[in-house]
């Protein structure tokens, strides 16, 4: 695990739901600068709702989030990303009838002297995924699934975020793929950009991780380092067994 940065996410007694049905309740934990942060648990834990609390699609009940000292509880997902954090959805989300090209361009929405800072932006992102590169002109629905997940987080990436929540990102990918996608995102904790990581394959997510929590039922079950929650026989036969075994499914 490397050497905790400043504290860089705060979220404090954080409650959301939809409608009237409580999804996470009371959620407490804090993210350091350079981190990628693993949130792990069962189906309707609760993973996606914080993700989406936490970058404003989702407006709490109660509680709080802070980013660098600043409370950014209730703001819009708008404001949200300018202020540096940015929230990779499950399913990629891209738009099918837009290039390659276009999608990253996209990226700079809003970002002051985007046209002087677009090349540069895009080489870094060509760095971190050759393909793209070599799929400019491409259209977004011929992508590859594995495409479509580097293409979404290029652009993500374009804002030059300090926060990245990654939801997912292996769904639908195949495991050579996934190692790519995960080398990346390794690559981008040595840039000191900081990830919160939901993921269903915990072994790898744990292994990539510096630390993480544990969802189950809206609530969080425990917070350590990766190593501590990876090696921990209890909790991973109450909460991760599930994932875990379905991971060593894929693998026979």
């Amino acid at each position: 695990m490397r050497t905790q940065g400043e504290e860089l996410i705060t979220v404090s007694g954080l409650s959301a739901g939809y409608g009237t049905v409580p999804v996470i309740r009371s959620v407490d934990f804090t993210v350091h600068t350079g981190e990628i942060f693993a949130v792990v648990g069962g189906n309707g834990a609760g993973k996606t709702t914080l993700l989406s609390t936490i970058s404003g699609l989702l407006h709490p009940t109660s509680g709080s989030v802070r980013l660098a000292g600043t409370d950014i509880t209730g703001w819009s997902p708008e404001r949200i990303v300018a202020h540096g954090l940015v929230h990779i959805p499950e399913g990629r989300r891209l738009f099918t009838g837009l290039t390659v090209a276009e999608h990253l361009r996209l990226g700079l929405w809003n970002v002051p002297n985007r046209r002087k800072v677009e090349r540069e932006r895009t080489d870094r992102v060509v760095d971190l995924f050759p393909v793209l590169g070599e799929r400019m002109d491409a259209y977004a629905e011929v992508l590859s699934g594995g495409e479509q997940q580097m293409l979404a987080i290029g652009q993500a990436l374009m804002r030059e975020p300090r926060v990245l929540l990654l939801d997912e990102p292996s769904i639908g990918l195949a495991p050579v793929i996934i190692q790519r996608v995960f080398a990346v995102v390794d690559r981008l904790r040595e840039q000191n950009l900081t990830v919160i990581l939901v993921e269903q394959r915990v072994n790898q997510a744990l292994a990539l991780a510096d630390r993480g929590l544990v969802m189950r039922h809206g609530r969080i079950e425990v917070v350590g380092t990766a190593a501590e929650l990876a090696e921990d026989p209890v909790l991973r036969a109450a909460y991760l067994g599930a994932a875990v075994a379905g991971e060593q499914r894929n693998k026979e």
